[in-house]
């Protein structure tokens, strides 16, 4: 009697011991696969942190070296927008009538981000033969400090008795220019 008691406590004993293996194996071990999937997701999200910093400051340092080197010569500089946006449209207007371009309109739209910079931007809207367009567009895209095209539509446009040997075309360009707006110390 006595050795069947202890035999049914060593099975009991057993079977608590097994059931806690058990729990352990089914609670503890997904756990344990959790936490490792968690630390991993955490040090790859701290290493896209620390790449994602790396490239902000190296655009801030790119930024400031942009500032402060004044012999670029492609950016347009000024102390305020409305400054900066007189001498683009005064350019413009210019080579428009150097190469026989009649502007309809100049639009200033909202200013832009290109690469490191801000940039003034422009609709152009006009009429011109082919190859008045084209001296325009080479004068716009040679200009310092620089003027890029960044959108254009053309459009021919006939008359019904015209009889020139270059056509004529309706064209609407976007222009965006680099701009740097230079602070002014208060003295």
């Amino acid at each position: 009697m006595l050795r069947r008691r202890y035999i049914n406590a060593t099975g009991a004993f057993a079977a608590c011991a097994a059931i806690a293996v058990l729990v352990c194996f089914s609670i503890v071990a997904p756990l344990n696969a959790w936490k490792a999937r968690g630390l991993e997701m955490r040090n790859q999200a701290l290493s896209e942190i620390d790449r994602t910093q790396a490239t902000i400051d190296r655009l801030k340092q790119q930024s400031e070296i942009l500032a402060q080197n004044e012999n670029q010569e492609f950016l347009w500089r000024a102390e305020q927008i409305g400054a900066v946006t007189a001498k683009i449209q005064t350019v413009v207007t210019a080579s428009a009538a150097n190469n026989g371009v009649s502007l309809r309109s100049i639009t200033p739209l909202k200013a832009k981000r290109i690469a490191t910079v801000d940039a003034a931007s422009f609709r152009l809207e006009f009429e011109a033969s082919l190859d008045q367009v084209t001296g325009f567009l080479k004068e716009i895209e040679y200009a310092t400090p620089a003027l890029l095209v960044e959108k254009a539509q053309f459009r021919q446009f006939r008359k019904p008795a015209d009889d020139r040997s270059q056509p004529v075309l309706n064209a609407q360009l976007e222009l965006i220019a680099p701009i740097y707006l230079e602070e002014v110390v208060a003295e």
